[in-house]
């Protein structure tokens, strides 16, 4: 199994993926369809599995978005586009609704991506990202009958890329499990996180 790229680069970078977020769109004057979608919805509360979680609006406001990949199902080696300043290639927006994201399929991996959206065979999209501000509150939310813990991540460092992806499903992380705990119960570690946004 190969090593993912992404623990190469942060070994606290995160993912999330969302269902029934990407399109393609056909502009005027463009022999290539674009590939558009939202990567992250902002206070959209999401079950993931021993806790809840949704990203703050503003999560994006500092984030460090330069040099950002698209690659399919997070596969550095299905490169599709890349921030370069271009219009065509890829290009990031924070809308009121969340982060998203288009660029025009230029090359045989981007278009046979295309092809499978609008054949309905893709039709999520997830990113990839650092969290350095989050809050937790802890047995709050109501859920198949339990309380659950709820996680904001209100504070995004960096943006290292968005994935139209093939099964867009939320996973969970580790990464939030151990400061979760270190903060619930910090005589686990001799070390103290502080985790609320600045």
């Amino acid at each position: 199994m190969k090593k993912d790229y992404i623990l190469n680069v942060d070994t606290n970078a995160e993912r999330r993926s969302m269902t029934g977020n990407v399109e393609i769109r056909q502009i005027e004057g463009e022999v290539t369809p674009t590939i558009a979608g939202i990567a992250c919805v902002f206070d959209q509360p999401t079950d993931m599995g021993w806790y809840i979680e949704k990203v703050a609006t503003g999560a994006f406001d500092q984030a460090d978005m330069s040099d950002v990949v698209a690659l399919f199902n997070h596969e550095e080696e299905e490169l599709l586009s890349r921030t370069t300043g271009k219009a065509d290639d890829l290009v990031l927006s924070i809308t009121q609704a969340g982060l998203g994201y288009q660029f025009r399929a230029k090359n045989e991996c981007s278009s046979e991506v295309a092809q499978n959206i609008s054949l309905g065979f893709i039709k999520g999209s997830s990113f990839a990202f650092s969290c350095v501000g989050e809050e937790w509150e802890y047995e709050v939310a109501q859920m198949d009958g339990q309380k659950k813990d709820v996680r904001t991540i209100t504070k995004i460092g960096k943006v290292y890329d968005v994935s139209p992806v093939t099964y867009p499903a939320y996973q969970q992380t580790s990464v939030g499990l151990r400061k979760r705990q270190i903060e619930k119960q910090p005589d686990l570690m001799d070390l103290k996180i502080n985790n609320k946004a600045k």
